[in-house]
C-alpha cells in the first residue's frame, strides 16, 4: 500500500473545499475538462 504524497493530499483537500464553497454559494468555480481534471474558470 503506497502512501499518498502530502502535496497530492493537500490538492485534494483544496478541491473539496472549493466544491463545498461551490455548493454553498452556487458558484461554478470549476468546470470539468475532457480528461476528467478540474480547471479554474
Amino acid at each position: 500500500m503506497k502512501r499518498r504524497p502530502a502535496v497530492e493530499r493537500r490538492a485534494r483537500e483544496l478541491t473539496l473545499k472549493a466544491h463545498l464553497l461551490e455548493s454553498q454559494f452556487d458558484l461554478p468555480l470549476f468546470e470539468r475538462s475532457p480528461n476528467g481534471r478540474l480547471k479554474t474558470l
